[in-house]
C-alpha cells in the first residue's frame, strides 16, 4: 500500500513539474508581439470610450466638470487625458507628465508614439470644434535611474518582461509593432539579456522538482528493499546514500535543471557558504536529503543485523552510532550559524515586519535539520539501548562528550557550550522516552520542540550578534574614510548647474566684482534640499594672489595653497571638477576647481567652493526617490545612531541616541574596537590611529524580544510538526482519529481565546494605524497652516504672484523647509507649479508641474480651506497636504502643497514598529494563552482521567479502592454514584460467586460422576464374568481371568487419568518466569511429532534466531506439544496431513507470533463457542481440558492465543508473546 501512495506522489510532482516546464519554455526569454499588439487594440478601444464619455461631459455640464470625474480607472489603465481650449491646456487627469499649454502644437499628432519627460506613450486625438481631447496611453517608462520606487517597466506585456528599449523609428535587431492599420507604431530592442520576473510556474516547478527527486528516491528504496534479502539492508542503505549523495552534488555542478537556478532563494547574494553550499536552494535540497536519509535509516535500523553480530561488531556500531550523532551535531550548528552568518537573510524572528519569505525557507530549513538530528539520536538510542545496558551506555556517551570537547578545543580553540548542553539535555530526553516506552503524545512532541526552539534562538541569537557586530565594524570602517556617496553621486548635477548658469557668469564678470553677491546667489539658489547639510566656502583668485589662512596667519599663494591641499588630501571624483578631501578632520570636506575667463584681456582665474559637513547637523534628508538603486547599500546607517569624536569632542551624531558631547562617557578605550553596553543600547567604537572616534550604537535586545522571537519559532516548529503529523496519517491510513473529552475542550478553549485574540489584536492594530495616520494628518495640517502664516510674513503686501519671482519663492520655500522639517510646492491660481523647496523632482520630469487634479477640483472649484490626500510618484506613496494661500488683504494668491514623500520613509518605519510591537505582544499571548488553556483543560479533566483510570482498574473478586472527592459538583456526584456502584458491585460479585461455585462443584460432581460411571460398568461386567468362569471352573478359565484382569486393569488406568487431568486443570503448576530463546524451543517441539510418516510438519522462522520473550520453558513445551498434537489429530484420515509451523515478528506491537496450520476439518459452528471451555472435546477419548490448560497458560505469561478456520480447508492456532527487551533483568 505505500508503495502505491510513494508512486503516486511522485507521480503528481513529475506532472506539476513537466508542466510548469513546458509552460516556462513557451514563454522565456521572448517578446510576444502577438499579446502586445492585442493588449494595444483592447486599450485604445477604451480610451476612445473615455475619450467620448469626457467629451459628453465637456460639451453638457462644462470644462470644470471633468475636474469631478472619476479618474482611478484612468490611473488603474495607464491613461492620460488632457484637454486644450484655444490652445491652452485646460483639464489633466493627473500630474504624471509635465504639459504645456502650446505643448500640442509640435509635439504630437494622432497614433503617434512620442516620448514625454520619463516615459513613452501612445497618443490618440478627439477634436471637437475648439475642444482639443488628447488621450495617451502609457508603454514604458524610461528614468535615467531605478531605484525601489522607480522602475523601468513596459506596460503591455503580462510576461513583465524587462530590459528592452522602446523606439519610435524602425529597427532590424528587435520587434516592430504595428496598429490595427498595419501601420508601424514602435520598436522593441531587448538588450543582451531579457529578465523576466519570476513567475509562480518557475516557484511550481522548483518545489514539484525537489518533492519528485525526493519521493523517486523513496520508492527506488523502497523496491529494491522488497526485491533484496533483509540481511543485506545496511549494504543497500550505504550504497543509496553514496547514490543519493552523487545525485545531489551532480544537480548542483551541472546546475540542472537551469530553470531550478534561476529562483531568488539560488542566488550566492541570498546565502553562500561553500563550494558544497553556494545558495539558499542548495542547501535546501541537501537538507531535505538529510532528511529523508534519516527516516529511512529510522525505518531500516532494525534490519541491519546489529543485535545478531558479535561483541565485537557490537561495539564497532555503537562507536559509529554515537560518531556520528557528534558528528550531526555539528554539521546541524554549522548549517544554523551559516544561515545567520552568511546570508542577507532576517532570522530575528521579532522583527516580524521584516520577515519576508526567504526567512521561511530559513525556518523551514533550521526545524528540517534539528528535527532529523533528533531522530537520528532517537533511532540510534532505541537500537544501542537492546543491545548494551543502561549503564555502559553512559559509558558510551561520557566517551562521545570527552571526544566532543576534544574536538572543539583543539580544532576550534573553544567550546561550544550550547551545542554541548543540547546534546546532553535532549540525550537524556530521548533516552528517557525510550527507557520509560512513552507513547509520541503531544505533550512529549512539545517538550522536544521547546527543547529545539531554545537551541535554535541560543545559536540564531549569538550569531546574530556576531554578525550585527561585524556589520558596525565595516561601518565604522567606511565611516572614517568620511566620504559621502550621495554627494559624490549629486556632484556632476551640482557642477553643470553652476557652469550653465547666466547669473553667475554675469556677477563673476560684474565691475566691480562682489564675492558677497555672489556667495548670496549660490548659498540661495544652489545650497538647498540635500545640500542644505553643507558649509560652503568661496575662493576666487588668480596665479598671482596671496591668501592668508584665519587660524595661523599664513600666508600663501592662492593657487599654490589649494594646489598643496589637493596633493596632500585630494581624491578625484570622476566627470566633476571635484576632490574629495582625505584630510581626516572629523567632517566629510570636498573642494572644486573651476577656471574662469572674466574677459578677454584679463588673466584667467580659478574659483574654489569647498564644501565641509556641517557640525552635529540635522537636516530634512535626501528623498530615496532621488536615489539611485546602486546607493541602496548606503542606507544601512539609518539602522543605527552613530557618533564622531575628534579631539575627544562629539562632531557630528545621527539617530535615536543622545550622545555625550565629551568621548569620556565611554571610558577608557584601550583597543582599536571596544563593545560596551549603556543606557540600553549596544556601542562598538573605533579608535583610529588618527586619535578620531567614530561610534555606531543599536538598541540593546530586550527579554521581551527573546520571549517573542521564541514565540515565533516554537509556533512554526509545531506548525511544521502538524504537517509531518497529518503526513504521517495519510500515508499509513490512519485518518479515523477518536477525540477525547479533554481534547474537544482544549480544542474549544483554544479555539474561542484564539478568536477573540485575533479579533482584538486586528482591532488594536487598525485603531492605533488610524490614530497614527490621524495624528500625522493633524501634523501637516497644523504645518501647513504654519508655513501659509510665515509666508503671508514674507509675502503678504504682494497681489499676485509671478513665475518671475521664482528665486525669491524659493528661497523662502527652503529656508521654511528646513525650518518644519517638510517638503514644499507653491501653485498658482491655475494650478501651475510657482516654486518649490525640493525642484529636483519637477527637474527630473518625476511629477509634473501641474496641480493634483484632485486638489485642484477640491480647492480651485469646490473652494475648500483644506485637502489632504494619498499621492503616488512611481511606487512611492505619501501623504499631501494642500491650502490656500492669502495675502494681508485676504486676497487668493496661490496654493500651498505639502508632500511628505521626503519623510515617508521615517513614517512608515515608526507605523512598522508599532504595528510589529503589537503584533509580537499578541502572539506571545497567543502561546501563552494556549498553554493556560492546555493546563485548565488538563486540571478540569483530571478528576475524569482519575475515574476513567479507577474504572479500568475495577476487577471482579478484586477488592476494588472508592474514589475520594472533597468537592460537591457535577463530577462529585458522578464519584458519589460510582462509590455506591463499587459497593453494590461488591455485593453482587460476592453473590455471584457463591452461586458459581456452587453452579461449578455441582457441575464437576456431574461430570466427575459421569466420567467414573462410565469405566466402573466394564469393571462390574468383568467382575460377574469372572465370578461365573471362576464357579463354573471352565476349561479356559485361566485365560478368562487373564482377559478380564487386563480389562479391569484398564479401566482403572483410566480412572487414574481422570483424576490426573482434574488435578492439573485445577491447580496449575507454579510459573517460572525467566528469559527464553523462543525460536530453539520451537524446534525442539516441532522435532517430537517429525517423525509421522502420515503427517508433513513444515517450520518457517521469519525473525531472527535471538528474539526471546518470558516465560516457563516447561509450560510453554507443553503448550506448543498440545497444539501441533491437536493439529495432527484434527487431519481426517482419508488425506495427507499439512502442519505449517511459522514464527514472525509483529514490528508495529513490538511482539513476536507463533502459528499452527492443518488442513484438517476445521471447526464448526456449534464447537467454537465451546472451544476453550474446559471438559469441552471433539474426540472420542480425553477431558477436553488441553485447550483450556493451553489458554490459562499463555495468559498467565502475558500472552494472547486465537484462531482462524474454515469447513474442510483447514484450522490456525495464533500465539501472541511481547518481545522481552532487557527490562525484565534490570528491574531485577
Amino acid at each position: 500500500m505505500k508503495l502505491k501512495i510513494w508512486i503516486w506522489l511522485f507521480s503528481i510532482c513529475f506532472l506539476l513539474a513537466s508542466l510548469s516546464f513546458l509552460f516556462i519554455k513557451n514563454t522565456e526569454n521572448t517578446i510576444d508581439v502577438d499579446e502586445i499588439q492585442k493588449s494595444l487594440f483592447e486599450k485604445k478601444t477604451l480610451l476612445l470610450q473615455h475619450l467620448d464619455l469626457f467629451e459628453e461631459i465637456a460639451t453638457q455640464k462644462g470644462t470644470s466638470s471633468l475636474f469631478q470625474s472619476e479618474t482611478n480607472t484612468l490611473t488603474n489603465e495607464n491613461f492620460l487625458i488632457l484637454l486644450f481650449e484655444n490652445d491652452s491646456l485646460t483639464y489633466w487627469s493627473d500630474n504624471s507628465v509635465s504639459i504645456f499649454s502650446d505643448f500640442y502644437k509640435n509635439n504630437f499628432a494622432d497614433n503617434k508614439v512620442i516620448s514625454l519627460n520619463n516615459a513613452w506613450f501612445w497618443v490618440h486625438i478627439k477634436i471637437v470644434e475648439k475642444q482639443k481631447f488628447v488621450g495617451l496611453i502609457l508603454l514604458k517608462h524610461e528614468y535615467d535611474y531605478e531605484n525601489m520606487f522607480l522602475s523601468n517597466n513596459f506596460y503591455l506585456d503580462n510576461n513583465h518582461v524587462k530590459n528592452v528599449q522602446l523606439s519610435n523609428v524602425p529597427s532590424s535587431e528587435g520587434v516592430n509593432i504595428e496598429d490595427s492599420n498595419a501601420e508601424f507604431l514602435f520598436s522593441l530592442i531587448p538588450n543582451d539579456n531579457i529578465e523576466q520576473e519570476a513567475k509562480t510556474s518557475n516557484y511550481i516547478f522548483g518545489i514539484s522538482f525537489i518533492l519528485g527527486l525526493i519521493f523517486l528516491f523513496i520508492l527506488i528504496y523502497h523496491v529494491i528493499n522488497n526485491i533484496i534479502k533483509p540481511t543485506y539492508n545496511i549494504y543497500i542503505f550505504l550504497t543509496f546514500i553514496v547514490f543519493f549523495t552523487l545525485v545531489r552534488f551532480g544537480l548542483q555542478y551541472f546546475h540542472f535543471p537551469e530553470i531550478l537556478y534561476q529562483l531568488s532563494f539560488f542566488s550566492p547574494s541570498v546565502y553562500a557558504s561553500s563550494q558544497y553550499l553556494p545558495s539558499l536552494g542548495d542547501l535546501l535540497i541537501t537538507t531535505l536529503f538529510i532528511f529523508t536519509a534519516t527516516l529511512i535509516f529510522g525505518t531500516n535500523i532494525k534490519n541491519f543485523g546489529i543485535k545478531n553480530s558479535g561483541s565485537l561488531n557490537k561495539t564497532i556500531w555503537i562507536i559509529s552510532l554515537m560518531l556520528v550523532s557528534l558528528l550531526f551535531l555539528s554539521v546541524t550548528s554549522y548549517i544554523i550559524n551559516s544561515l545567520v552568518l552568511n546570508s542577507s537573510i532576517l532570522l530575528e524572528a521579532y522583527k516580524v515586519l521584516s520577515i519576508n519569505h526567504l526567512s521561511f525557507v530559513a525556518f523551514f530549513i533550521v526545524s528540517l535539520i534539528l528535527i532529523s538530528f533528533v531522530l537520528f539520536l532517537y533511532f540510534s538510542l532505541k537500537k544501542i539501548s537492546e543491545i548494551v545496558s543502561q549503564k555502559i551506555l553512559y559509558y558510551y556517551f561520557a566517551s562521545a562528550l570527552l571526544v566532543l570537547i576534544v574536538i572543539q578545543w583543539f580544532g576550534f580553540g573553544s567550546i561550544d557550550l550550547t551545542s554541548m548542553v543540547f546534546y546532553i539535555v535532549l540525550f537524556f530526553s530521548i533516552l528517557h522516552v525510550v527507557n520509560k516506552s512513552l507513547k509520541i503524545r503531544f505533550s512529549v512532541i512539545a517538550s522536544f520542540i521547546f527543547i529545539l526552539t531554545i537551541f535554535a534562538l541560543a545559536v540564531i541569537t549569538i550569531a546574530s550578534d556576531k554578525k550585527e557586530q561585524n556589520v558596525r565594524k565595516v561601518l565604522a570602517i567606511n565611516l572614517a574614510n568620511e566620504r559621502d556617496a550621495v554627494a559624490e553621486m549629486l556632484l556632476e548635477e551640482f557642477e553643470s548647474n553652476i557652469n550653465s548658469d547666466r547669473k553667475i557668469d554675469e556677477l563673476i564678470k560684474a565691475e566691480p566684482f562682489q564675492i558677497n553677491d555672489l556667495y548670496k546667489y549660490i548659498n540661495t539658489n544652489f545650497f538647498h534640499g540635500f545640500w542644505s547639510k553643507y558649509d560652503f566656502q568661496i575662493t576666487i583668485c588668480n596665479e598671482f594672489d596671496s591668501l592668508e589662512v584665519e587660524n595661523t596667519s599664513e600666508v600663501f599663494r592662492c593657487y599654490d595653497f589649494f594646489d598643496n591641499m589637493l596633493n596632500q588630501d585630494g581624491i578625484y571624483i570622476p566627470n566633476t571638477n571635484f576632490y574629495f578631501l582625505d584630510n581626516i578632520n572629523g567632517r566629510i570636506s570636498y573642494l572644486g576647481v573651476f577656471k574662469l575667463q572674466l574677459s578677454a584681456n584679463s588673466p584667467s582665474r580659478n574659483m574654489y567652493i569647498e564644501l565641509d559637513s556641517k557640525l552635529i547637523s540635522e537636516e530634512l534628508g535626501y528623498p530615496e526617490l532621488l536615489l539611485e538603486d546602486k546607493m541602496k547599500n548606503q542606507q544601512y546607517l539609518d539602522d543605527y545612531s552613530y557618533a564622531k569624536y575628534r579631539e575627544n569632542e562629539l562632531v557630528t551624531k545621527h539617530g535615536d541616541f543622545s550622545y555625550s558631547l565629551s568621548l569620556e562617557y565611554f571610558g577608557e578605550l584601550k583597543s582599536e574596537f571596544t563593545i560596551i553596553d549603556k543606557d540600553g543600547f549596544n556601542h562598538l567604537i573605533y579608535k583610529m590611529k588618527s586619535g578620531n572616534v567614530i561610534v555606531i550604537s543599536s538598541p540593546v535586545s530586550s527579554f521581551f524580544d527573546i520571549v517573542v522571537s521564541f514565540s515565533y519559532i516554537f509556533s512554526l516548529f509545531l506548525v511544521i510538526w502538524f504537517f509531518y503529523f497529518i503526513a504521517r496519517i495519510v500515508l499509513n491510513r490512519k485518518v479515523e482519529i477518536e477525540a477525547s473529552l479533554r481534547f474537544k475542550i482544549q480544542v474549544s478553549m483554544i479555539s474561542i481565546l484564539l478568536l477573540s485574540l485575533f479579533i482584538i489584536g486586528g482591532g488594536t492594530v487598525f485603531y492605533n494605524i488610524e490614530q497614527f495616520k490621524n495624528k500625522q494628518i493633524e501634523n501637516i495640517s497644523e504645518k501647513a497652516q504654519s508655513i501659509s502664516i510665515e509666508l503671508e510674513h514674507k509675502l503678504g503686501e504682494y497681489n499676485t504672484l509671478s513665475k518671475d519671482q521664482e528665486e525669491f519663492y524659493n528661497y523662502y520655500l527652503i529656508k521654511f523647509s528646513n525650518v518644519f522639517y517638510t517638503d514644499i510646492n507653491l501653485y498658482d491660481l491655475n494650478g501651475n507649479l510657482l516654486a518649490s523647496s525640493r525642484p529636483e523632482i519637477f527637474k527630473k520630469g518625476l511629477i509634473g508641474t501641474r496641480m493634483n487634479t484632485k486638489a485642484f477640483n477640491e480647492l480651485i472649484i469646490n473652494r475648500k480651506s483644506e485637502f489632504l490626500q494619498d499621492e503616488k510618484i512611481g511606487e512611492l506613496s505619501y501623504l499631501s497636504a494642500y491650502t490656500p494661500f492669502y495675502n494681508y488683504e485676504n486676497k487668493l494668491l496661490g496654493y500651498i502643497n505639502l508632500p511628505y514623500f521626503a519623510k515617508q520613509n521615517i513614517l512608515k518605519k515608526e507605523i512598522s514598529t508599532l504595528v510589529a510591537a503589537i503584533i509580537n505582544i499578541y502572539v506571545f499571548l497567543i502561546l501563552f494563552t494556549i498553554f493556560i488553556a492546555l493546563a485548565v483543560s488538563n486540571n478540569i479533566t483530571k478528576p475524569l482521567s482519575l475515574l476513567r483510570q479507577k474504572f479500568r482498574e475495577v476487577k471482579i473478586g478484586k477488592k476494588n479502592e472508592a474514589i475520594i472527592y472533597k468537592h460537591d459538583d457535577e463530577i462529585g456526584q458522578l464519584v458519589k454514584e460510582y462509590n455506591r456502584m463499587l459497593a453494590e458491585l461488591e455485593m453482587s460479585v460476592q453473590k455471584l460467586a457463591a452461586s458459581e461455585r456452587e453452579s461449578a462443584w455441582r457441575e464437576m460432581a456431574k461430570q466427575i460422576a459421569h466420567e467414573i460411571k462410565n469405566p466402573l460398568t466394564p469393571i462390574k461386567l468383568s467382575v460377574q464374568h469372572l465370578q461365573r468362569t471362576w464357579n463354573n471352573a471352565d476349561v479356559d478359565r485361566q485365560s478368562r481371568i487373564d482377559k478380564f484382569s487386563k480389562t479391569v486393569i484398564n479401566q482403572i488406568d483410566s480412572l487414574s487419568s481422570i483424576a490426573t487431568e482434574f488435578s492439573n486443570f485445577a491447580k496449575m503448576p507454579d510459573v517460572k518466569k525467566e528469559s527464553i530463546l523462543l525460536v530453539p524451543l520451537v524446534e525442539a517441539s516441532t522435532n517430537l511429532f517429525k517423525e509421522n510418516d502420515e503427517v508433513e510438519i513444515v517450520l518457517d522462522v521469519d525473525c531472527s534466531h535471538d528474539v526471546k520473550i518470558i516465560g516457563d520453558n516447561e509450560q510453554l513445551l507443553r503448550v506448543f506439544n498440545n497444539l501441533i498434537k491437536n493439529a495432527i489429530q484434527a487431519i481426517p484420515e482419508d488425506r495427507k496431513g499439512n502442519v505449517k509451523i511459522k514464527i514472525s515478528e509483529n514490528i508495529e506491537q513490538h511482539s513476536i507470533i507463533v502459528s499452527i496450520e492443518d488442513n484438517g476439518a476445521g471447526i464448526t459452528t456449534e464447537m467454537k463457542p465451546k472451544l476453550f471451555v474446559p471438559n469441552f472435546t471433539s474426540k472420542t477419548s480425553g477431558m477436553g481440558l488441553g485447550l483450556a490448560i493451553v489458554k490459562g497458560i499463555v495468559e498467565m505469561l502475558n500472552g494472547k492465543i486465537w484462531y482462524h478456520t474454515l469447513a474442510n480447508i483447514g484450522t490456525t492456532f495464533f500465539i501472541e508473546f511481547p518481545i522481552y527487551e532487557n527490562q525484565y533483568d534490570k528491574n531485577k
